[in-house]
């Protein structure tokens, strides 16, 4: 199930965030990319919104994962800078909050489920100030800024029919091969979100990666990945990532970064690039 509300019912209507402005540079940076893939798309910055008829998330299938990778070393002096400036808040050494196995998430039956209305997150009537106090909120957790030795944390953004927006405790229940220090991390997605009040919808999913200069991965981006319209990542920089990636229709997925208050266009998944998420120009190009 992807969303139980007290009655019982299963539900998924997935609906975009606001639509972003490009900056003035910017669509020249991507004009290439882009040409003969949304031409034939009534409307470049269309909304996407999936109502009843949405498809609802199959428990058969292979189970949704994300994974990170840490940059690589030319990153290291921009790394060293950015651990001065900040003071190295946050660094491997310092204990963050651990958050309750059984209690504010869990797997049952080989899915991974998380608890809704984590309260440190405030509800709003816009999606986007659920989104900008997520990376500060999960910073501040056991390990989720320590690097190779890190965790990384998984969650879901829901709204319920009083047209408020909440965020779920995240988990951070990863992949085996993951769970030692090193260079790769993953979650395992939530597909059940355990809230008591009716009329639940999943609008997306969001994760984080434990170190800086780390954007989605490919893997991320990959279509066999995408299970609801919306998908947010950040790293311990806090800056954010958001993936719109058109599941099923003939037009590029789309990669916005977070600026300000606004969300800019920074990449394009090509439509014969969906399978693997290769985006175009890569996301470790910062505009």
């Amino acid at each position: 199930m992807v969303a139980t509300n007290a009655s019982g019912d299963t539900t998924i209507d997935v609906a975009t965030l606001p639509d972003p402005s490009l900056a003035p540079g910017q669509h020249r940076r991507i004009r290439d990319a882009v040409a003969g893939q949304v031409r034939d798309s009534p409307r470049h910055r269309t909304r996407t919104t999936l109502g009843p008829d949405a498809r609802v998330l199959d428990e058969a299938r292979p189970e949704p994962a994300v994974e990170a990778r840490a940059p690589g070393k030319d990153r290291v002096r921009h790394l060293l800078t950015f651990a001065l400036a900040a003071g190295c808040s946050g660094c491997a050494g310092v204990p963050g909050v651990k958050l309750q196995s059984g209690v504010d998430f869990g797997e049952e039956r080989g899915r991974i489920w998380v608890r809704a209305s984590w309260e440190v997150i405030k509800p709003s009537t816009d999606i986007d100030d659920v989104v900008d106090q997520l990376c500060p909120a999960v910073g501040r957790l056991d390990r989720a800024r320590a690097g190779d030795d890190g965790l990384e944390y998984c969650g879901l953004l829901y709204s319920l029919p009083d047209g408020t927006y909440h965020a779920s405790v995240p988990s951070s229940l990863g992949l085996r091969a993951h769970s030692d220090r090193g260079r790769h991390k993953s979650c395992r997605l939530p597909t059940s979100l355990r809230e008591a009040r009716a009329g639940v919808t999943i609008k997306a999913d969001y994760h984080s990666h434990p170190w800086p200069d780390a954007p989605f991965t490919d893997r991320d981006l990959s279509s066999d990945r995408q299970r609801w319209s919306i998908r947010i990542q950040f790293d311990t920089t806090c800056r954010i990532f958001k993936y719109e990636p058109h599941s099923g229709e003939p037009r590029p997925g789309e990669v916005f970064l977070r600026v300000g208050k606004s969300w800019r266009l920074h990449s394009i998944v090509r439509v014969e690039d969906k399978p693997l998420g290769i985006p175009t120009p890569s996301l470790q190009e910062v505009l």
